[in-house]
């Protein structure tokens, strides 16, 4: 092994590399022509009949869903609902839509729904947020009023008062 010279490494250097070249360019290859490489937001993984509102059938003309039902969306939020009482903790929009197993819009607006009513209540901001039961059965927004902070020492401003203008009299014209 002593004797191996510099251009049998870099021979058999140069060969190994070109196999992994090969085995990758057909990794590349084969996930483009079955679709796998492509993103989704829902699991591919998880049967199209499971997805909720996703796996619902195209409307025949136009390729379009229908609009949700107020029933609907009832029913979807009462789901959220109960898998929030079930859980018993704060949990995420993606955990709380892996529960249900409803993805996209419809649970975004039944969320927003709850969270309007007061029945669910969100803690953060943005992908940071966290839902929890609320309080309230319905009736009002569970959003605060801007107000004064509280503790806060500061005294209100007085209003400005515009300074008075003052009179310009005409020069009395001669006659």
């Amino acid at each position: 092994m002593a004797n191996v010279s510099k251009k049998e490494i870099d021979s058999l250097v140069r060969s190994f590399a070109d196999e992994l070249l090969a085995l990758f360019r057909q990794a590349v290859l084969g996930t483009l022509s079955t679709g796998k490489g492509r993103r989704s937001s829902a699991s591919s993984a998880e049967p199209k009949a499971e997805r909720g509102v996703r796996g619902r059938a195209k409307a025949a003309k136009g390729g379009r869903r229908s609009k949700s039902s107020p029933e609907e969306v009832e029913a979807l939020a009462v789901k959220i609902h109960d898998a929030l009482k079930k859980s018993n903790k704060r949990l995420s929009s993606k955990e709380l839509q892996n529960l249900v197993k409803v993805y996209g819009g419809a649970f975004q607006y039944a969320l927003g729904k709850l969270k309007e009513d007061g029945r669910v209540k969100q803690l953060g901001e943005r992908r940071m947020a966290k839902y929890e039961l609320g309080s309230g059965t319905g009736g009002g927004s569970a959003r605060k009023k801007p107000g004064p902070k509280k503790g806060s020492t500061r005294k209100p401003k007085a209003p400005v008062e515009a300074p008075a203008a003052e009179s310009v009299e005409a020069p009395a014209a001669e006659g």
